[in-house]
């Protein structure tokens, strides 16, 4: 299968956070304990960028499968 890792648009926040939303329920990968939503996170998003990347990791069919944020100081 073929994978490819990109830097998230604005257009890729409904599939990061229904990622992220269905983890919370484990307390386990975050501390929210209710879910987000994406008008919540925009500012979030948007701070990202030069060092503080954020990815996706996409199948062939575009599906956005995973997500990761990296805080590099």
């Amino acid at each position: 299968m073929q994978y490819t890792i990109t830097e998230a648009a604005k257009t890729d926040l409904p599939d990061i956070f229904e990622i992220y939303n269905s983890t919370i329920a484990s307390l386990q990968v975050t501390a929210d304990l209710t879910p987000v939503s994406i008008a919540q996170r925009v500012p979030w998003f948007s701070a990202h960028g030069g060092k503080r990347p954020l990815s996706v990791l996409n199948n062939k069919d575009s599906t956005v499968l995973a997500w990761c944020s990296l805080c590099l100081l």
